[in-house]
């Protein structure tokens, strides 16, 4: 899979409808901290069972980022169709 760019990755999870992306499971509390959608704007919710944080604004480009920081291809096509991107 080739890097993708913020607005591939924003235009492909507002075409989608994508209302959360998860990100990943805490390692005490099991709870999954993700990212959620409002209007055209990308916020992470670092919240979990065991530890509460306000939802912080994040960018599109940070999602790109962490997409293409994968270096197993598996993870990073599994990543990229959670925002609704096609490997």
């Amino acid at each position: 899979m080739d890097d993708v760019t913020e607005e591939q990755v924003k235009t492909a999870a507002l075409s989608k409808g994508i209302p959360t992306i998860d990100h990943h499971r805490c390692s005490f509390c099991n709870t999954m901290v993700y990212y959620f959608i409002q209007g055209e704007d990308l916020f992470f919710n670092p919240g979990c069972g065991c530890s509460w944080s306000p939802p912080t604004q994040s960018s599109w480009q940070y999602a790109a980022d962490w997409i293409n920081m994968q270096s197993n291809s598996e993870i990073k096509i599994g990543i990229a169709k959670r925002f609704g991107l096609e490997d």
